[in-house]
């Protein structure tokens, strides 16, 4: 879920003063130092991530049932209204990440731990993830005020994305139904199948460096052009807290408390 993506309005509430938008993106990157001490600080002492088992091949395949999946059965999902929309994407992202957890069963003790599942630590982790979206939002704030300013010179039109206007119009169990969706299910499901699989697929070939580039590229590019800055920079926090936690706990809260404060933002100007 992306600020950028809803409503006429929560465009419009992103028309910041430039002088205010290099302000703030200033002053919240002045605080990255400080992320990178709290996480350093508190992160579980174990938090290096042992070397995935799994091939390029499999890796291949796990997105590749995913985007048949996408494809094929896109018509069944969407007469189902928005959110058909949405179990469309849950049910393609279920397939992956059930696939990357059959590899890492299959292979052994070190599968689950290098998908960021291991024993023990993912409370603190979950804790850690949650305060240091805190401490980064400032940065990210920043980045969403820019990037109206920044788009048009790289030829990208700012659009309404349709799918959250929709969500938007529910209203009782479908909107409970499609909050529980956005904050809890989809971040987990993401953050399995890009930081836990493919991150750490591309990493021992790569390094981890720029795995998290690699995979934040993907995963900006797949939530559309028009946030792709944003998600893009949010994407690079959440690779960085997978590697440096070593728990999928962090980045999934993360991303969780990112959705839900967007969803209670554009909630709120609707």
């Amino acid at each position: 879920m992306l600020l950028l993506d809803g409503t006429e309005e929560s465009l419009e509430a992103l028309d910041a003063p430039p002088a205010v938008a290099l302000v703030l993106l200033a002053s919240g990157f002045l605080w990255i130092p400080i992320v990178r001490a709290v996480v350093g600080r508190f992160a579980p002492p174990d938090a290096a991530l042992p070397r995935p088992p799994w091939t390029a091949l499999e890796g291949t395949l796990v997105f590749g049932a995913g985007a048949l999946f996408l494809i094929g059965s896109a018509q069944l999902f969407l007469a189902a209204g928005v959110l058909g929309g949405l179990l469309h994407m849950v049910c393609a992202q279920v397939l992956m990440g059930g696939l990357a957890l059959a590899l890492a069963r299959r292979s052994g003790a070190p599968g689950l731990p290098a998908l960021g599942l291991g024993r023990g630590g993912a409370p603190a982790a979950a804790l850690l993830g949650a305060g240091a979206y805190c401490l980064f939002a400032p940065a990210l704030w920043g980045v969403l005020f820019v990037w109206p300013f920044l788009a048009p010179y790289l030829g990208i039109e700012l659009e309404v994305q349709q799918v959250l206007a929709d969500v938007l119009a529910l209203e009782g169990a479908d909107m409970v139904i499609a909050a529980v969706l956005a904050v809890l299910v989809v971040p987990f499901l993401e953050e399995l199948v890009f930081r836990g699989f493919l991150q750490g697929l591309l990493a021992p070939s790569i390094g981890s460096p720029a795995a998290i580039v690699l995979c934040s590229v993907a995963f900006a590019g797949l939530h559309g052009w028009s946030a792709f800055g944003p998600i893009f920079c949010l994407s690079l926090f959440l690779g960085w807290l997978q590697l440096r936690t070593g728990r999928l706990a962090a980045p999934w809260i993360a991303h969780g408390l990112h959705n839900a404060v967007t969803l209670a933002w554009v909630l709120a100007l609707s």
